[in-house]
């Protein structure tokens, strides 16, 4: 087998290892040598080491060695990234499924691209939302900071000497943008004798492959929630829009492990840090976390833990586990896309042994994940080793601008 292979042949290989993990698959498995032809390509998919030399390739490598990719452009797809890589190193990328540019047509349509985290354009794109619309707003006529990003890339890609090309999605220079999402409603004000905390996990895809759609109704969202005022933390995973700040009085610690990064999310008007962040990465240069230590007004010190949880088998819990016990494990909050299905009180002893005697969560509900039919149970969630009566409020369920792996967002608010 190789990273090509179907799901059906591995599932077949385990089942000849320990049948009772794993049934005899239905699918066939490969029987033919046309068959298994066919099978030698393989499109890289996010996660792979493959992905991410795609993705060097195409937001640094034909930046800083253009003549290692012949022919292609920021605006080449995956596919052809991919096949540049491979015929360098087939050890890292196996060959493409996905046809790669071979006529004048296709070549033309690929002309336009949205950019990326990590790209030129993109950070070009950030700067003019933040910084730009507001100290120069002629430069981008008919633009405020609540346009799409494919609206200031038009705009960045009309100026000379761009750092952008053509975007593909439609801007106010094109088709009306995406309508405005609606939005929920949420408790408005703050309560002293709670603690409220949001995890959420909206996904990459959300941001790189609906921008307009999607991206921009997370951004939406996150803003109305957090505006409503009555949360105390927020983590948030895979929020992929550079250069965001939360509205006041809410403050923002960021982490960056690779291609992952998490936000961790304090109300500042009562709560203060103590001490600085403990920045984490539980699976080598990936999955990302920061445990952080607070304190309130009236002398409640605790630590909150966000993280994003390897899958089981890969990574390990000993960053997370030995920045809780650099702290102060006794008054633990913990905000997490943990990946796994089994109870709280297991995971707390998991991270937090010596004080794991008593937990409260919120209600491993189906939050994972839009692509497979939110089969998954738990896998967001907020739990405590103190106070008590938690609550659970799952967000985000029933939005009609969620794609690809988008996770529901759950708020967990118990007394204190």
């Amino acid at each position: 087998l190789t990273v090509a292979s179907s799901d059906a042949e591995f599932q077949a290989q385990v089942h000849s290892k320990n049948p009772k993990k794993c049934p005899k698959p239905c699918l066939e498995t490969q029987s033919h040598p046309a068959h298994a032809a066919s099978e030698h390509c393989h499109d890289a998919r996010h996660g792979e080491l493959c992905y991410n030399e795609v993705q060097w390739a195409r937001t640094h490598g034909i930046h800083d060695h253009p003549g290692w990719y012949p022919g292609l452009t920021v605006a080449s797809s995956d596919a052809e990234f991919q096949a540049q890589v491979h015929s360098k190193n087939p050890k890292k990328c196996p060959k493409p499924c996905l046809e790669t540019q071979s006529h004048p047509a296709h070549a033309a349509s690929e002309h336009c691209h949205d950019a990326r985290h990590g790209e030129l354009c993109y950070n070009e794109i950030q700067w003019a939302r933040t910084h730009g619309v507001h100290e120069h707003p002629s430069w981008y006529p008919g633009l405020t900071a609540g346009s799409s990003d494919a609206e200031f890339q038009e705009i960045v890609h009309s100026k000379p000497s761009s750092k952008c090309p053509k975007p593909c999605a439609k801007g106010s220079l094109g088709i009306a943008p995406t309508a405005a999402p609606v939005l929920e409603s949420f408790p408005q004000g703050y309560d002293e004798k709670t603690i409220s905390g949001l995890q959420w996990n909206p996904h990459w895809e959300c941001f790189v492959k609906a921008a307009n759609s999607c991206g921009a109704a997370a951004r939406a969202s996150l803003n109305a929630i957090l505006s409503a005022g009555f949360l105390d933390f927020a983590h948030i995973v895979m929020f992929e829009i550079e250069g965001y700040q939360p509205p006041e009085p809410y403050v923002m610690v960021k982490q960056v492990c690779g291609i992952d990064r998490v936000m961790l999310i304090y109300n500042s008007a009562h709560w203060t840090p103590s001490g600085s962040p403990h920045p984490i990465c539980l699976q080598g240069n990936d999955r990302a976390g920061i445990v952080h230590a607070f304190h309130n007004k009236h002398g409640l010190k605790i630590t909150v833990a966000g993280a994003h949880f390897p899958h089981p088998g890969y990574g390990n819990h000993t960053p997370i586990k030995e920045a809780i016990a650099s702290l102060d494990g006794s008054k633990l909050l913990l905000l997490g896309d943990t990946n796994r299905e089994y109870a709280s009180g297991k995971l707390l002893c998991e991270l937090n042994s010596n004080f794991c005697k008593y937990v409260i969560s919120t209600e491993l509900f189906d939050s994972c994940c839009n692509s497979d039919g939110f089969r998954h149970r738990g896998f967001d969630r907020v739990l405590a080793n103190f106070g008590h009566n938690m609550q659970t409020e799952p967000h985000f369920q029933n939005v009609d601008w969620k794609v690809g792996e988008f996770h529901k967002g759950v708020v967990g608010t118990f007394t204190v």
